[in-house]
């Protein structure tokens, strides 16, 4: 084996550290005011988020309600689709009339 000797190209380097050391109660001191900051630049966001976790930890949906969101869904999304296909005729109408009179 060959003994570790001190490599004299490269300078040695030192973490120095400036800061406190981590510790459980300044994590937890750090978290809690950054949840303070999103609390208050975006409440709504927050209250959706607790709102979500809250939903998946209290188990959920059941099957016949995931069924009934999906079906509502499709029905919604096909109307609104149906519409940006074929605009209704009334719309046209309206326009037609506008030309005729200026």
């Amino acid at each position: 084996m060959v003994a570790a000797t001190p490599n004299e190209d490269r300078p040695v380097q030192r973490r120095e550290r400036r800061e406190a050391p981590r510790t459980l109660s300044s994590d937890l001191e750090r978290l809690r005011s950054q949840l303070a900051a999103a609390i208050q630049a975006r409440p709504l966001a927050v209250v959706a988020a607790a709102a979500g976790i809250g939903f998946v930890l209290g188990g959920g949906l059941t099957r016949p309600t995931i069924g009934l969101l999906i079906q509502t869904g499709s029905r919604v999304a096909a109307n609104w689709l149906g519409g940006a296909i074929h605009p209704p005729e009334h719309e046209n109408v309206d326009v037609a009339a506008e030309e005729n009179r200026g």
